[in-house]
């Protein structure tokens, strides 16, 4: 059973809150019964712009719900709130296109809830498991995938998000490759770097016929006629594995890019 508080054009969009208690806010909690806020096994909070809710907020619902698990579903112009607010703990926040997995994970299979002091890699290693878990079968055998940039943080964040999608990733610095790919292996190239090698590097790139290909960039390039998709490093990890297009994600419930 389900309690849904507040609303927006995205919470209506999720299949998982369609049988939910809706209210329109917090301070409607009021009017259920006693005996039905205990029967409640997920409540959530729909939060469409980042300065909705105050810090009392959070306070009160751990109060009335000491033992049930809180989940703040958060839509696309509360994407940087970890970064200038910390309202509400990390733990609790879910963006809403990954609501429906999460929610059907956690009253079917029994998901362990998160604790409200958990470290932000904690959470990174529970959402991006939840990624991956909803992915089927890839479509052709690809097992390997090759990061190759000259930025070796995002290169290992990006190879510990994926590393359970493919049985092997190699990371290679731009600088360094060599320009040979193993067959039916994934590439994501990045294009934030300084070497003189990048574009003979794209234009190689651009020959392969069997592989997907894919380029990221942390600031815009004066590359033109660029022969592959192009993604912000902001990218949600759920639009790069779409892009990638081995794996059948749920398409109703990611946004496509822009």
């Amino acid at each position: 059973m389900i309690l849904q508080l507040g609303n927006a054009d995205f919470a209506n969009n999720l299949i998982s809150l369609a049988p939910a208690v809706k209210l329109p806010g917090i301070e409607e909690i009021q009017l259920l019964d006693t005996a039905h806020i205990g029967q409640f096994q997920l409540v959530t909070l729909i939060q469409s712009t980042p300065d909705e809710y105050a810090n009392s907020d959070l306070v009160e619902l751990t109060r009335i719900f000491p033992l049930t698990r809180i989940l703040v579903i958060y839509g696309p112009w509360c994407e940087g709130d970890g970064r200038n607010r910390q309202l509400w703990p990390q733990s609790l926040r879910m963006p809403w296109y990954m609501a429906d997995s999460y929610i059907e994970q956690t009253l079917q299979q029994g998901n362990k809830h998160r604790p409200l002091t958990a470290a932000r890699e904690e959470v990174f290693r529970d959402l991006y498991t939840l990624i991956i878990d909803r992915c089927g079968k890839p479509k052709v055998p690809v097992k390997i995938l090759q990061v190759v940039s000259s930025d070796p943080a995002y290169a290992d964040s990006l190879k510990d998000a994926l590393q359970v999608c493919y049985s092997q990733i190699d990371i290679i610095d731009t600088n360094l490759y060599t320009q040979r790919s193993i067959p039916l292996a994934d590439i994501i190239y990045d294009l934030d770097d300084t070497s003189s090698l990048t574009a003979s590097n794209l234009n190689y790139l651009s020959t392969l016929k069997n592989h997907t290909i894919l380029l990221v960039a942390g600031f815009p390039h004066a590359y033109s006629k660029l022969p592959f998709p192009v993604y912000s490093k902001l990218t949600p990890l759920p639009i790069i594995l779409k892009s990638l297009n081995k794996y059948h994600l749920l398409s109703s419930t990611i946004p496509d890019s822009q």
